[in-house]
């Protein structure tokens, strides 16, 4: 007996150690050991799919699972039937992992359906504070859950829902997370399946067979309001939000199933008034780059580097955290690194700058990305906009100064030092102009940036550091190669000029 509760321990301690290391625990397969009916339940399940006869199929947790109690009625009206005969393989209190590990042990073997209704993540949000699993982390494991299921059924449309409205309101915490997951599906299923045509093997066409299904709008009231006689419990929907559910998933079901040429719209928006900003300057709204969905060239590979990065620091603190843009991204290169560690020696620093980012990337990363969350800091660094070509000066001021405000949120006791873009200057070629020159209109614009930014800092939790001078001194105003490589991006020289302008606010802040 003893010997049982040891290796129980044993177990309970080392699931607890990955939920916490998590590196992405959402898109790696796991059993459920949460629920005692669920390995009875998966076998069940998986004997039914062994036998065949079911054209349709129900992926997901227990909003899925409940079709066999508050969703019995609509179920039998709709899914019995030899032509649309389904499926259910919902399990309640699935995460993304669940389902993966489900699928990858067999759940589906012996069926070849020719329709998929996926809906999962709710309780990746439901179970795990934004400090273990962020919104893009969710995000990551229904990506997987999708792409494992493109292999799995090779001749289903799979039909993918965006996780269902939760909590009353649209300012509940859990809706918000909720709402940056969806967004993020439906721009990915955007970018990756609208087009009619996708590239399969020896670059031969096929169609495109995933589809984004969004009736939410129909679950909530035009103000966004979940009310209770639509889901008793804020969560799972009662009989008439599966008669709703039924409803739109037919057009979707009929062209899986031959019985319609129509396909319906690939145009993916969610339909339902969301907490998370949709309106208004795009520089001052949260917006994740696209590449962190798609994962085009490795480009997310950054990201998974920094959350195990996260992982493997059991204090969770850092003395200095930097966020950016490539500026800031290249003191970790390869040519700068060297530099990097002298310059900050005696300071755990997390360099949390991407190349490439605009306002918007970085308010994104703040708000739902997770990193803030899962750490603990006494001082930020912030240098943004120089990517902001398109926005006016005043929306990509206004993003950063959401940018202060939700790093006040997340972490109110942390000080910023903040500075200005960067003087860039593209040099002629050809007999071309340069851009970014003095008096140039993209100068004038970042310096109209500057000038608005600099009364965001108070002098206590902000403090404004400039030493644009000295990057591109006068008479001129040109940036030498010495100290800006490319115009844009600081050598060495350039960091220590940055360095020494930064450094001793930095002491005065942490003391060290």
């Amino acid at each position: 007996m003893k010997k049982s509760l040891v290796v129980s321990a044993a177990l309970i301690l080392s699931l607890a150690a990955f939920a916490d290391a998590l590196s992405l625990a959402p898109a790696v397969p796991a059993a459920s050991w949460a629920k005692s009916f669920w390995f009875s339940r998966f076998d069940a399940k998986k004997a039914e799919a062994a036998k065949g006869g079911y054209p349709v199929v129900f992926v997901g947790d227990s909003i899925t699972h409940f079709w066999e109690s508050r969703g019995a009625e609509v179920w039998d009206m709709n899914y019995t039937n030899v032509d649309y005969r389904a499926l259910n393989v919902g399990f309640s209190g699935d995460r993304t992992e669940n389902v993966l590990w489900r699928l990858q042990h067999g759940q589906l073997d012996g069926l070849d359906p020719r329709a998929v209704v996926l809906m999962i993540g709710t309780n990746n949000i439901g179970h795990r504070q934004p400090d273990l699993e962020s919104a893009f982390d969710t995000f990551c494991g229904v990506q997987a859950v999708v792409s494992d299921l493109e292999k799995r059924c090779p001749n289903a449309q799979i039909i993918v829902h965006p996780i269902f409205p939760r909590g009353a309101t649209t300012n509940d915490q859990m809706r918000v997370r909720v709402d940056a997951v969806n967004r993020m599906l439906a721009s990915w299923i955007n970018q990756k399946y609208q087009d009619s045509k996708a590239v399969g093997k020896g670059g031969a066409s096929k169609v495109s067979r995933v589809w984004f299904c969004d009736f939410s709008n129909r679950l909530v009231g035009p103000d966004g309001v979940l009310s209770r006689e639509m889901a008793p419990d804020l969560l799972h929907p009662a009989s008439a939000g599966y008669e709703i559910w039924a409803d739109a998933l037919k057009p979707y079901l009929d062209y899986a199933l031959g019985k319609t040429e129509k396909a319906p719209s690939r145009r993916c928006v969610c339909s339902w008034p969301m907490a998370i900003p949709t309106n208004g300057p795009r520089a001052a709204t949260a917006m994740s780059q696209n590449y962190w969905l798609t994962g085009t060239k490795g480009k997310n590979f950054r990201y998974t580097q920094k959350v195990n990065e996260i992982a493997d620091n059991p204090e969770r603190y850092y003395d200095i955290i930097m966020l950016g843009d490539s500026i800031t991204h290249f003191w970790e290169k390869p040519g700068h690194i060297d530099h990097y560690k002298k310059t900050f020696k005696g300071y755990s620093v997390l360099n949390l700058a991407f190349g490439g980012h605009h306002t918007e990337n970085v308010l994104w990363n703040v708000t739902y990305g997770g990193f803030i969350d899962r750490v603990q800091t006494r001082l930020f660094t912030l240098l943004i906009g120089t990517n902001n070509r398109g926005d006016s000066a005043e929306d990509t001021a206004l993003g950063i100064k959401r940018i202060l405000e939700a790093l006040a949120a997340k972490q109110p006791n942390a000080k910023v030092i903040l500075m200005p873009i960067f003087p860039r200057y593209r040099w002629p070629k050809d007999g071309s102009p340069a851009e970014y020159g003095p008096g140039s209109p993209e100068r004038a614009r970042n310096e109209k940036v500057n000038e608005l930014i600099r009364p965001f800092a108070d002098g206590k939790r902000v403090i404004w550091c400039d030493f644009n001078a000295q990057l591109a001194p006068a008479p001129d105003g040109i940036p030498t190669k010495e100290v800006l490589a490319d115009g844009c991006h600081p050598s060495d020289k350039g960091y220590d000029i940055w360095a020494a302008a930064m450094m001793p606010i930095v002491k005065q802040i942490l003391g060290k």
